[in-house]
């Protein structure tokens, strides 16, 4: 852990000494006389305004944005941090409630496309659970159909499961696309390049 980012102590000194040094800036400037006197007390004040705001600006930044994503999007309470959320939804799988996780995760996707791992768990769910391969090929061919995804060694699992569902022309083409443009190691381009192989 990094103590100058994760600490709260830390960020509270921080955000202390900030407001302390706005402070001390105002009042040295009402406490100044003479018009030279407040002339430099008022750049004194500026420099302590311009450094607190650079402290106090990632802060304020958060809690804004944060406000405004609850706003726009979902309260915090209803989608929580990524490991706390999955472990949510993993018991709910192993409780047997694969409705209720499949809908759950619906909702991250739909908040947040390019989640990988709510993507795979969610592909999982249908396949496994619900025997629906339909609709995991489809939530597993929408990721690769869309043009900011990203094709590496995490979406490997989804792209191998595509080339086995599909019909051999379709699964070539996506695997000759994804090969193109993958960040792949040599180890998992070897292996698309077989599987590519053993389709065409």
């Amino acid at each position: 852990m990094d103590w100058r980012k994760d600490s709260k102590l830390a960020n509270c000194l921080l955000i202390l000494f900030a407001l302390g040094l706005v402070t001390w800036g105002i009042v040295n400037f009402q406490m100044s006389s003479g018009m030279f006197a407040k002339i430099f007390a008022l750049f004194i004040l500026g420099g302590c305004g311009a450094v607190s705001g650079c402290i106090l600006a990632p802060y304020i930044g958060r809690f804004a944005g944060g406000l405004i994503g609850d706003a726009i999007y979902f309260k915090r309470d209803k989608l929580e941090r990524a490991p706390e959320r999955f472990d949510h939804m993993k018991g709910l799988i192993e409780a047997g409630r694969y409705d209720e996780a499949a809908a759950e995760l619906r909702t991250v996707l739909a908040r947040d496309f390019m989640d990988i791992e709510a993507r795979m768990l969610l592909i999982r769910v249908y396949r496994e659970a619900l025997t629906d391969e339909t609709d995991a090929l489809e939530i597993c061919r929408e990721f690769f159909d869309h043009p900011g995804h990203v094709s590496n060694h995490d979406t490997l699992d989804m792209l191998l499961y595509l080339s086995d569902e599909l019909p051999p022309p379709e699964a070539l083409e996506y695997l000759r696309r994804e090969l193109k443009r993958g960040r792949y190691s040599a180890y998992d381009k070897r292996i698309l390049q077989n599987r590519l192989e053993s389709l065409s």
